[in-house]
C-alpha cells in the first residue's frame, strides 16, 4: 500500500482520478534507489536471466529507470514506438537510434526496422499502478492494452512499479489487459 500523503481513491474511482493520486504517489518516492532495487531484483529472477529476447523501456518522467539492463551482452534489448496515428506500438531493437516524441519521451525513429514481437521472450512493462490481479494503470492512450494480447502466451509480461504503487484493485475495462507478473523493490511475483 501506498505511503503517499493523498488518500488512496476509492476502486469505484475514475482512472483519472487513480492518475491523479499515482503521479502524486509516485512523486513521494525515491526513485533512485527504488530503480538500483528492482533493476537487482530482475537480474536475480531466473526467468530474466534466461530470457534472451527483452521488451524493455526509456524512463520517462519520474517511471522506475531499468536502462542499467541494458548493459548485459547476453540479451538483446527491445523497445517500443508509439504511431499516433494508429495508437498502436511497434518493437524495435534499442541502439537503433531514438527522436522524441510529442509527449517527450524517447523512441525509435520511424525508420528503424520493425522486430516481430514473436521473439521476445520477457516483456517489462511500465506503468503508473497496478493492482494485485495484475491490472495496469497507464497514462490512457491504451497502447499496452492493444499491445500485450498479440504476444505470445508463453511469455511473461511484468509490470515494473514500486511496492509503494501496487494496490488492492484498480478500475479494469474490457479492453484492459493484465500483467503475469509484477516487479518492485521486494522481488518478482506471479499475479493472483
Amino acid at each position: 500500500m501506498s505511503t503517499s500523503t493523498s488518500a488512496q481513491p476509492l476502486p469505484t474511482a475514475s482512472k483519472q482520478t487513480w492518475r491523479q493520486w499515482a503521479k502524486l504517489a509516485r512523486s513521494e518516492l525515491a526513485i533512485p534507489n527504488l530503480s538500483r532495487d528492482v533493476t537487482e531484483r530482475l537480474q536475480n529472477w531466473q526467468p530474466y536471466r534466461e530470457a534472451r529476447h527483452v521488451l524493455s523501456y526509456l524512463a520517462f518522467g519520474s517511471e522506475l529507470d531499468i536502462t542499467a539492463l541494458h548493459q548485459d551482452k547476453s540479451k538483446k534489448f527491445y523497445v517500443t514506438r508509439a504511431w499516433r496515428d494508429t495508437k498502436t506500438l511497434t518493437v524495435h531493437e534499442l541502439g537503433a537510434g531514438l527522436e522524441t516524441h510529442p509527449y517527450g519521451y524517447l523512441q525509435p525513429p520511424e525508420t528503424a526496422p520493425i522486430i516481430d514481437p514473436s521473439i521476445l521472450d520477457l516483456v517489462l512493462v511500465p506503468g503508473l499502478c497496478f493492482d494485485t490481479s495484475g491490472t495496469r494503470l497507464g497514462y490512457g492512450a491504451g497502447h499496452f492494452d492493444r499491445f500485450l494480447p498479440n504476444l505470445r502466451s508463453a511469455v511473461a509480461r511484468v509490470g515494473v512499479t514500486a511496492n509503494a504503487l501496487v494496490v488492492e484493485i484498480l478500475p479494469c475495462e474490457s479492453l484492459d489487459f493484465p500483467v503475469t507478473h509484477l516487479v518492485t523493490e521486494t522481488g518478482v511475483k506471479g499475479v493472483t
